[in-house]
C-alpha cells in the first residue's frame, strides 16, 4: 500500500510540476504583472527610443506588427517599425516615449504615453488649413528652431499575439504640439456666419 501511495505522490509531482512548465512555456510574458510589463516596456522603448537600439523592439513586437495611426498611412512590419523609429531620432534630439497608464485585459493592452524630445535641427514646413465648407484655404508658413521641445500625448490599443504586439492602433494629435512649437497661438471660439 505504501508503494502505491509513493508511486501516486511522484506522479503528482511530475504532473503539477509539467502543468506548471507548460504554463510558463504557453504564457512568457502573459505572466508578468502589469507594473512588471510596464516596466519590461519602458526599458525597451528606453533602449530604442534614447540610446538608438531599434533592434530591442524585437521583444516586444510581432515581425509582422501593423500599426494604425490617425491620419496617416499604416506602418507595416518590424523593419518599418524600425525605420519610424531612426527617423524620429533624425528628427529630435534627447527624444523618449513614456509610457502613462497601462490597463490589460485579455489579449489587449491599453497604454497611456507621452513622447518627448528636443528639434535636432531647424524645421520649417507651411501649414494649409481648409474649409470643407467653402473650399478655402489658409497657409502658415512654420519655422520651428533647432533646440524647441516638443510634446506629444497619445493612446495605443495593442492586440498581442503571444506576449507581442501584432497589432496597434494609436490615437493622438500631432498638429497641436507641431504648431504650439512653432510658436502659433491657437484660439478656439465660436465663428458667427
Amino acid at each position: 500500500m505504501q508503494k502505491i501511495l509513493k508511486v501516486s505522490l511522484v506522479l503528482v509531482v511530475m504532473m503539477a510540476l509539467g502543468v506548471y512548465v507548460l504554463n510558463s512555456v504557453v504564457k512568457g510574458a502573459d505572466d508578468l504583472t502589469p507594473a512588471e510589463l510596464k516596466e519590461r516596456l519602458q526599458r525597451v522603448y528606453d533602449e530604442a527610443y534614447m540610446k538608438g537600439n531599434v533592434d530591442a523592439l524585437d521583444e516586444i513586437c510581432a515581425p509582422d506588427v501593423v500599426e494604425h495611426r490617425l491620419n496617416s498611412p499604416d506602418i507595416i512590419g518590424l523593419d518599418a517599425t524600425k525605420e519610424g523609429v531612426k527617423s524620429g531620432r533624425l528628427m529630435f534630439s534627447e527624444c523618449r516615449l513614456i509610457l502613462g497608464e497601462l490597463i490589460i485585459s485579455g489579449d489587449r493592452r491599453v497604454t497611456q504615453w507621452t513622447f518627448e524630445g528636443t528639434y535636432a535641427k531647424e524645421t520649417n514646413g507651411k501649414l494649409i488649413f481648409q474649409n470643407k465648407k467653402t473650399g478655402e484655404s489658409e497657409t502658415i508658413s512654420a519655422s520651428i528652431p533647432a533646440g524647441t521641445k516638443y510634446n506629444q500625448k497619445g493612446c495605443s490599443i495593442a492586440r498581442l499575439v503571444n506576449g507581442k504586439i501584432a497589432e496597434e492602433w494609436s490615437y493622438t494629435d500631432r498638429i497641436v504640439p507641431t504648431l504650439t512649437a512653432a510658436g502659433v497661438e491657437l484660439k478656439m471660439g465660436l465663428v458667427e456666419e
